[in-house]
């Protein structure tokens, strides 16, 4: 399941087939949390890492709440696509203040988050964005209007894929549910209706 689809077995009776059902659970545990699915640049944080003091003062003042709590915040590291140093950098984030509800698609989330090396707050968007030839990405396009000195564009700050894991820098989150709808150019004739499956990656 991600966010161009959904895949499934064919229907068994696991009473009378109980293989496929723990051969299904033994290949599941013997995955990494990346290949689960699960964000890997995201981190819980405690109250000696940098920036969360900072972090819960600034938030809160900014949400115009008395207190946010250590354990309700995230270290979320952001990866930048013209980055010289290849090093991703630290925020800080709360609950999203927006966030689409679909289950399939680009998924947009947006944060307030404190910059752990700035010391100030930021807007944070995350989604899936599609990924076609010729179509740009959106941190791409903020660099050209920044350049062309386009005006009421605001500062732009790291913009780029998100890492598989923050250890590889050229690993990318992406989709794989178009890998299996398609095969070559014909259709699998077991996936129901007329699939539009894209591929999404995380950005």
């Amino acid at each position: 399941w991600d966010r161009s689809g959904a895949i499934y077995t064919e229907i068994f009776d696991w009473a009378k087939d109980p293989n496929t059902l723990s051969e299904f659970i033994w290949r599941l545990n013997s995955l990494t949390f990346a290949q689960r699915g699960y964000d890997t640049t995201v981190t819980s944080v405690s109250k000696n890492d940098k920036g969360v003091g900072d972090a819960q003062f600034t938030l809160a003042v900014y949400m115009d709440i008395e207190k946010i709590e250590v354990e309700d915040l995230c270290q979320i590291l952001v990866n930048d696509d013209h980055a010289t140093d290849g090093q991703p950098k630290p925020y800080i984030i709360w609950k999203p203040i927006w966030e689409t509800k679909t289950l399939f698609g680009w998924s947009t989330f947006g944060f307030v988050g404190h910059d752990v090396e700035r010391n100030k707050l930021v807007y944070l968007k995350d989604y899936w964005r599609t990924n076609f030839p010729g179509i740009e990405k959106e941190g791409d396009i903020y660099r050209n209007l920044l350049e062309a000195k386009v005006r009421f564009i605001l500062e732009l700050g790291p913009a780029g894929d998100v890492l598989l894991t923050p250890e590889h820098s050229l690993d990318v989150q992406c989709t794989r549910t178009q890998d299996y709808v398609k095969d070559g150019e014909r259709k699998r004739i077991w996936c129901p209706g007329t699939p539009r499956v894209k591929r999404y990656v995380h950005y």
